[in-house]
Parts: C-alpha cells; sequence; structure tokens
C-alpha cells in the first residue's frame, strides 16, 4: 500500500505517524582562525614554501617593528595552525557520531540531516569518518548534508564526508541571492498575508474546541483508458467509479494552545448509511480532559478511527480541514515561505491569493514514506480580512517524477451563531503513478457547536 500521512510535530512529538522526523545536527560555527592568527589557506602556503604570501605576512605584522626576528616563527606557527585545524575537524566528526548514537539511545532514528558550514583539513580526519559512518550503520539511518556556506578547503571536508558515507546532499536555496526569476517572493508581502496569519490566530482562540456534524463522501475512481496521470489535468474527477464509501459523523476540532497542533476526532456514526455497531465506534468524550498521556492516547484513538474506514490504495490522513490554517499559525509560519500568486474570486468575492511552500527541515509532512515539503495557496478577503479558501499539495518524488500526489481543498464561511470563520467544505483528490486508480474525497460540516468553556485542552 502506498503511504501518504501526515507529520504532526508540537509539544507531543510525533503523532498519527510511524514515520520519524530527521534528526537536525548544525554545526555551532565555522572552523576558522586558530591562535597565531594563521587562515588555514595562509598556513598551508607557509608550508608548501609559498615565499610570496610568506613576505605578505611578514609585512603584515613586522613592517615598522624594530624586533630582529620578527616573522622568523612563521613556519613553525603554520605547521602548528594546521595541526589545529587537522584537531577541529576530527572533533567535529566525532562530536556528530556521538550526537547520531545519543539519539539512537532515545529511540528509532530513521535519517540525519547535517548542516554544515564546512571544516579544513591537512590530513585526512580518517577517525572522525569512520565514527561517523560507524554510527549511522549501527542507527540504521541515512545522512543528509545541507551545505550552508562552506568554500575552499572548507568545501573540501563537505565532499570527503558525502564520500565517505554515501550521504545525499541538500542544496540550501535559501541561501542564495534574489534574481530577476524569484524577485516576487522577496518582495514585501501584501497586507493580506498579515489578515491570513491573524485569521488563524483568532480561529486558534476563537475555536478553541468544536463541534460539526460531517458528511463525508469517499470513491475510487479509473482513468479513461485514453489518460494517464500525466495527460490528466491534476484536478480532474473524471473516471469510472469502482468503490464508494459515505460517513456520517460527528467530528471535533481540538487544538492545543499556541496552535502548536490541531487534530479532527472523527466519530464514525453511519457508514454507507447503516449505524455502525456501539461496539465498534469511540464516541467523543463530553468535555476534553487535560493532555495527561492518556488523554492524549484516547484522542489518538478517536482520530485514527476515522482514517480506518478510508477506501483506495492510498494510505492518508490529511483530511483534516482545518489543516492549512493551522500551517498560518505563529508557531508553524516561520517555516514557510510565502509569495503573491494574484487575485481571485471566491464566491463572488475578489480575493488576494497568498502562496506558500515548507522551507525547512524536519518537514512536517511524509508522502511515499520519505519527509516532504508542503505547499498550497490561501484565498483571503481583504475586506473582511478573513480567510475563504485553502488548498494543501503534497507529493512525493522519484527521480524528479511525481509519484503521489495529494491535493485537498477547504471553503469556509461566516457561522453566525458562533460568529466565527468555519470550514463548511472540504475536497480532496489523491493519486499516484503505480496506482490503479485515483480516490477522491468531498465532505460537508453543518451544525456547528462549541464545547463548554472548561473544556480546552491544556499544556
Amino acid at each position: 500500500m502506498r503511504r501518504l500521512v501526515a507529520l504532526f510535530i508540537g509539544v507531543f512529538g510525533v503523532v498519527l505517524s510511524a514515520q520519524l522526523p530527521p534528526l537536525v545536527v548544525r554545526q555551532a560555527a565555522s572552523v576558522g582562525a586558530v591562535p597565531g592568527g594563521l587562515s588555514f589557506a595562509d598556513a598551508m602556503e607557509i608550508v608548501r614554501g609559498n615565499q610570496t604570501v610568506l613576505q605578505a605576512l611578514w609585512d603584515r605584522e613586522c613592517r615598522g617593528v624594530t624586533i630582529s626576528d620578527c616573522g622568523a616563527d612563521l613556519p613553525v606557527r603554520a605547521r602548528k595552525a594546521l595541526d589545529i585545524y587537522d584537531d577541529q575537524a576530527e572533533q567535529l566528526l566525532l562530536q556528530l557520531a556521538a550526537r547520531i548514537h545519543e539519539a539512537a539511545n532515545d529511540g528509532p532514528l530513521d535519517k540525519v540531516v547535517f548542516e554544515t558550514v564546512g571544516f579544513p583539513y591537512r590530513y585526512e580526519p580518517r577517525k572522525g569518518l569512520q565514527a561517523v559512518r560507524d554510527a549511522l550503520r549501527e542507527s540504521h539511518a541515512t545522512l543528509a548534508i545541507r551545505d550552508t556556506g562552506s568554500a575552499g578547503a572548507a568545501a573540501r571536508g563537505v565532499t570527503r564526508l558525502r564520500e565517505f558515507t554515501g550521504a545525499e546532499r541538500i542544496h540550501d536555496e535559501t541561501a542564495k541571492p534574489a534574481s530577476r526569476a524569484n524577485a516576487e517572493a522577496v518582495k514585501p508581502l501584501p497586507e493580506s498575508l498579515t489578515a491570513a496569519k491573524a485569521h488563524a490566530a483568532r480561529f486558534a482562540q476563537e475555536a478553541a474546541t468544536l463541534l460539526a456534524d460531517e458528511h463525508y463522501l469517499q470513491e475510487v475512481k479509473t482513468r479513461p483508458s485514453s489518460a494517464s496521470l500525466a495527460s490528466m489535468s491534476r484536478n480532474s474527477t473524471a473516471g469510472i467509479t469502482i468503490e464508494r464509501r459515505v460517513l456520517d459523523s460527528e467530528v471535533a476540532l481540538i487544538h492545543v494552545i499556541d496552535g502548536e497542533l490541531w487534530l479532527l476526532a472523527r466519530d464514525v456514526q453511519r457508514v454507507d448509511g447503516k449505524p455502525l455497531p456501539s461496539a465498534q465506534r469511540i464516541p467523543l468524550p463530553a468535555v476534553h480532559p487535560s493532555s495527561t498521556p492518556e488523554a492524549l492516547k484516547k484522542f489518538q484513538e478517536i482520530a485514527a478511527q476515522g482514517a480506518r474506514f478510508n477506501i483506495g490504495a492510498i494510505e492518508r490522513n490529511l483530511n483534516v480541514p482545518t489543516l492549512a490554517l493551522w500551517l498560518l499559525t505563529p508557531a508553524i509560519s516561520d517555516r514557510l515561505t510565502f509569495s503573491t500568486a494574484g487575485k481571485d474570486t471566491v464566491d463572488g468575492k475578489p480575493c488576494e491569493v497568498i502562496r506558500f511552500k515548507e522551507k525547512r527541515e524536519p518537514y512536517l509532512f511524509v508522502a511515499d514514506g520519505e519527509p516532504k515539503p508542503v505547499s498550497g495557496r490561501v484565498w483571503v478577503d481583504p475586506v473582511q480580512s478573513a480567510v475563504l479558501r485553502t488548498e494543501l499539495i503534497l507529493e512525493g518524488r522519484s527521480n524528479a517524477r511525481s509519484t503521489t500526489r495529494a491535493q485537498v481543498t477547504v471553503s469556509y464561511a461566516r457561522d453566525p451563531v458562533l460568529s466565527a470563520w468555519v470550514p463548511t467544505s472540504m475536497s480532496e483528490r489523491y493519486d499516484g503513478d503505480s496506482t490503479p486508480g485515483f480516490v477522491t474525497g468531498a465532505s460537508t460540516y453543518t451544525n456547528y457547536r462549541q464545547f463548554s468553556t472548561g473544556a480546552r485542552i491544556v499544556k
């Protein structure tokens, strides 16, 4: 079964997924100048007998100095400096290995991301390289390296570590200067983004706990015989329905204070029009308990209950209508990059469209068993400072070819009883190159009501 599941990384760690977030290890500082003030490049040139560099350093240190033997110790200092650089490189790698072992002892480890500015060396730090490779092998983890600005001899260290361990290279696009092609992304964003973030913050406060009735239609469809994933529109729902399921549920939109985690808990009451036996139901509690391990386990069980009724070959738990809105909350939004995406209308209301994409690891979502960056769009009504529509897209890729794709679109409207903007409908589409068909979902949300005011989950 092809997997497409969401990761929620918040105060409770990883919830609702067996996929682990990567361990991110950052180099504390660059391997810079050593006692004596000699850079690695200068020290190497002196040891190699480069008289031009030696004379330049002598001029810098000794011009105007009356001491007769000034600069005579430069060759000795150069050799000592190179020894220090070698030791720094060795220690850096040994510390990386120790951090991997430490994390593996705390629990299973899938992937390590090493963020580095590089490290120069004269003699290869074989002991450190071997220690990192052994740590990865023993923890059954893979290594990815994000080079955040190495150059020259420092870049050589990064290259050798990647070769020795077989590490993946992560390109740091955020460090590149802006060009004409991406100038749009670095322009000051309109007030609509501020409005969207404020909307999400208000939702977190006003809708601390919500109940609603959900009518949820899922269908598995085959593609027309002449069509393939590449030739069909990604938003197309054309095809022959081969499987269908209708769920009627009471759902609870639950969030943790500060917006660190939002859950959708489904008490599935009817499946294809037939009442679900009481023994198979996990009813929502009348009042939300505190965030004890037992209480959180209870809510995770309820959240998982809805997913067990999903049909089709793609496993998923992205069917949470407020998921894209959650990404705009203060605790999460700094993980995203934003850009303008033009104007549009929603239900006759002019909107400004904001595009977003997750920019750094550990990524919050998983596609095809690997953490992947999520992207999407938000439609903002600038007059009402409200979000009217969200779109969330998650893709898994293999050799630059899309293998699995999820798209979840949600519409919002103002509830006159709650005086709050709430989800009213959600449409989903899940597709994969290797699956025989695709899955669509269509949900509507009605009869919103709130739990009692004392029912908020707290830290």
